[in-house]
């Protein structure tokens, strides 16, 4: 019943249809953070560990990360605490947990994000992306997110099967939230994914195992290559936020502005709304977008 038992038993029902979408990266949160404790009795993993280890991560430049860690071994114990793990049997129920050694540790203070890129720093950036290291393929990614306003990571895996004409078909099951999401692709993407013919994937990859190319290469090389691109140092959903900010100086409806994004209203008389009345004006704000970058590029 160690810290590995646990955690195998927590990622394998997490990751039953049904579960959470991030599984794998849950999991991947807990072997890099546990990984000192795996062989410890899980009913031994204390405190004193556990702020241990988010101390490691914040020092090493990753407090959000520390954040995101200490989230995930707190569910993990909570998932055991309320379902009596490792307990199958009414007579065999010797180490169930009781308590979380989470219990009480406070996360550290996050500064919520709120940059955008100014109409000069996208007129140089489209101007000088060709002039950076990143590959043909990591370009083609980075202006597929900035012209459909997707997140990088539903670019990245963006398959064939999903694209049908000028539409892309997100199922709900590749989507953050859940929700089954149509983007209209305008005619700069369309060149993008003509250069793109062939595979599973539009961005496949054959030196990863995923058969796509991946998110945190096409994030590193962004990072290199910020002089570059002479734009302020920023982050690939930086553009997705860009795209949200120029929607709302735009005057466009912020019903339009929901629908085109994929957001989910939790409350108010926007939660109720029909989602199919607002394909035009999404369209037309994407082909409007379009034009804006377009006129930047030339």
């Amino acid at each position: 019943l160690t810290v590995r038992k646990l955690q195998r038993d927590y990622v394998d029902h997490i990751s039953r249809p049904g579960g959470l979408k991030s599984w794998k990266s849950v999991s991947s949160k807990l072997d890099a953070a546990l990984q000192d404790y795996m062989d410890v009795p899980a009913t031994e993993l204390t405190r004193p560990n556990v702020k241990i280890i988010l101390k490691r991560i914040t020092n090493s430049g990753k407090p959000v990360m520390a954040n995101r860690t200490l989230a995930a071994i707190r569910s993990m114990y909570n998932w055991a605490i309320k379902n009596d793990w490792p307990c199958q049997d009414e007579d065999e129920c010797e180490g169930v947990l009781t308590s979380n050694p989470c219990l009480q540790i406070e996360a550290n203070r996050e500064t919520p994000r709120d940059h955008t890129l100014t109409k000069a720093e996208l007129k140089r950036l489209l101007k000088n992306l060709p002039k950076t290291s990143l590959t043909d393929d990591q370009r083609d990614v980075l202006l597929f997110t900035l012209y459909t306003g997707c997140r990088i990571g539903e670019a990245c895996q963006v398959e064939w099967a999903d694209i049908h004409g000028d539409e892309w078909l997100q199922p709900g099951s590749k989507t953050k939230n859940g929700k089954a999401h149509t983007v209209y692709l305008m005619q700069p993407v369309q060149d993008i994914l003509e250069r793109h013919k062939g595979g599973k994937y539009v961005f496949d990859s054959d030196t990863t195992h995923h058969g796509h190319i991946r998110l945190d290469g096409v994030e590193k090389q962004l990072r290199l290559s910020m002089d570059k691109l002479k734009v302020r140092p920023h982050r690939i959903h930086d553009y997705r936020r860009t795209f949200a900010s120029w929607m709302g100086d735009s005057g466009i409806d912020e019903t339009v502005h929901d629908r085109v994004l994929n957001h989910v209203i939790t409350s108010g008389v926007r939660k109720t709304y029909n989602t199919a009345r607002y394909n035009q004006p999404a369209r037309e704000a994407w082909q409007k977008w379009a034009a804006y970058l377009q006129e930047l590029q030339s």
